[in-house]
């Protein structure tokens, strides 16, 4: 009996680091950029202002709305965009599994910035997708409450009563650039433009 209880623990105890390594070496590989990831594109013979409009079109496909945008100076800046959940199929602003495991676990933003450059006779395009997680510092966002129904007998219901979280107990942590999703909104730039 003994050995039957070693032998399980044992088992369990490798299968759950094995578990924990593989996460861990996931994770490292989601954060590193890949080797085909871009951050900048450079085409020859293009319009600023075409340029301007195709990556203001791509943007707002991807549902990201525009906050800043000057055509002269070639520079775009969208709001920040709440990343979409596991239900919302249609969503296409989170990028690999990591990314929409973590937008399902935590409240995570990205906010678009986008400079068009003329650079030795070609425009150049660069994207830059910044990443924030919403954190809350310890503060009790419901709680236990007493409420007395007076039109029936004297019942009382015990719910849930929802407070509102001033903006002072939220932070917003930078988490970096999500390499991933500049190289798909520079692909689909690049891609739109060839085709004009």
């Amino acid at each position: 009996m003994k050995r039957r209880l070693l032998f399980v623990i044992t088992c369990m105890v490798g299968l759950a680091a094995m578990g924990c390594e593989k996460h861990m070496r996931a994770e490292a590989e989601m954060l590193k950029p890949g080797p085909d990831t871009v951050s900048q594109i450079c085409l020859g013979s293009i319009d600023k202002a075409a340029a301007m409009d195709t990556a203001e079109d791509v943007v707002v496909r991807l549902n990201f709305p525009v906050h800043k945008l000057d055509v002269e100076t070639g520079y775009l800046l969208t709001k920040p965009l709440r990343a979409g959940q596991g239900f919302e199929f249609w969503r296409k602003d989170n990028v690999g599994k990591f990314n929409k495991t973590e937008a399902n676990l935590h409240s995570i933003r990205r906010t678009v910035e986008i400079n068009i450059t003329e650079e030795s006779g070609q425009l150049c395009i660069n994207c830059n997708v910044n990443v924030q997680r919403l954190s809350l510092s310890d503060y009790r966002e419901t709680v236990r409450t007493a409420k007395y129904d007076r039109y029936s007998e004297g019942e009382v219901d015990f719910g849930m009563q929802k407070l509102e979280l001033s903006a002072e107990y939220q932070t917003w942590i930078d988490l970096g650039n999500d390499d991933r999703l500049t190289t798909v909104i520079l692909k689909k730039i690049e891609e739109q433009l060839t085709k004009k």
